[in-house]
């Protein structure tokens, strides 16, 4: 069983008939019918020791940042704005009080950053460090991803590969100080997340892989999409770096993780809506009607992608793998 089909099994199982629950970045309730100011949304992150972060590699008070980041991320996904944090936090026994001092500086940056306010949480002994973050919030016209359609245009907003760069980088011991920085630093979009939560049709943000996390939105609309490599936002200096480090700058950008940019359906005639932040969405494919079919496109012709993206559950629990199909070239 990997995530998706775990989402799958508990859509079945529990109903959420207030609003829209499991299966997109944060559930939506509307609290009152005729409210005018939209929908409560809720979302929650872990961001666990040995998992999401390495100590070697983090500071706690980045680790904490970043876990109420991720959380923020999934605020702008839904086209909204976070409000208030709940945070869980597991203690190892190695802990220092110096080292708690750490986490509450990073989760207080966090909160100055994001204009948040923390509102309570609980503690635990735990075998290592991690973060159970609850992010509450609203938006006035809540972006699900099973509205995708047909014809819709794939914009994205934000780079995408740079965070896996800075990890790969730091796995080697070859560290380069600006993809360091984009990897445990978390860079959002919340000015063009408000302005795409008015037109598009279906959004998600960049956690686990373009392809993955743009698979998801084909699953939960059932459609298919193309995407043209060429039109991903590659920077010369990242090429230049995987050059340099013997690393394949397309597939980064593919599949790696952690970048938060924002992954977006648009349909065309609602591209003239968009004003002060639509100069920074690259228009990367197209929805197609093919459902679940995902084709990758250089310069018109069909590439060949090695899987990747990250899943929590696809390496951990033995079942058959349910995945969006590819067009390969035979």
């Amino acid at each position: 069983m990997d995530e998706e089909q775990l989402v799958r099994f508990l859509q079945r199982k529990f109903s959420f008939p207030n609003g829209r629950g499991i299966g997109d970045d944060a559930s939506a309730q509307r609290i009152n019918p005729s409210a005018t100011w939209g929908s409560r949304i809720v979302a929650k992150d872990l961001f666990v020791e040995g998992t999401h972060f390495n100590l070697h590699h983090y500071s706690l008070a980045q680790a904490a940042e970043k876990s109420v980041g991720a959380n923020v991320s999934d605020m702008a996904a839904m086209g909204g704005r976070g409000m208030e944090i709940y945070l869980g936090l597991g203690v190892p026994s190695r802990a220092r009080t110096s080292d708690l001092e750490a986490v509450f500086s990073g989760i207080h940056k966090a909160c100055r950053r994001w204009r948040l306010r923390l509102g309570g949480g609980d503690v635990s002994k735990a075998p290592c460090w991690f973060f159970s973050v609850t992010i509450l919030g609203h938006a006035l016209r809540p972006v699900f991803r099973d509205r995708a359609q047909d014809g819709d245009l794939i914009g994205l907003v934000g780079r995408i590969g740079e965070s896996a760069l800075g990890l790969a980088l730091l796995q080697r011991n070859t560290p380069d100080s600006f993809y360091t920085r984009r990897h445990i630093q978390v860079n959002l979009h919340l000015g063009a997340a408000e302005e795409l939560g008015r037109v598009a049709s279906a959004m998600i943000d960049v956690s686990d892989g373009l392809l993955k996390d743009l698979s998801r939105i084909l699953s939960a609309s059932q459609v298919g999409a193309e995407i043209h490599i060429e039109n991903l936002p590659i920077t010369r200096r990242m090429k230049a770096c995987c050059r340099q480090h013997d690393l394949d700058a397309q597939q980064l950008a593919l599949t790696g993780g952690e970048d938060y940019a924002l992954l977006c359906c648009i349909p065309p005639q609602r591209l003239k809506l968009l004003k002060g932040n639509g100069e920074r969405l690259r228009i990367i494919g197209r929805i197609r009607s093919s459902p679940q079919r995902l084709t990758c496109l250089l310069n018109g012709r069909t590439q060949e992608i090695p899987a990747g993206g990250y899943d929590h559950l696809s390496n951990n629990l033995s079942d058959s793998r349910e995945s969006p199909e590819f067009d390969n070239p035979r």
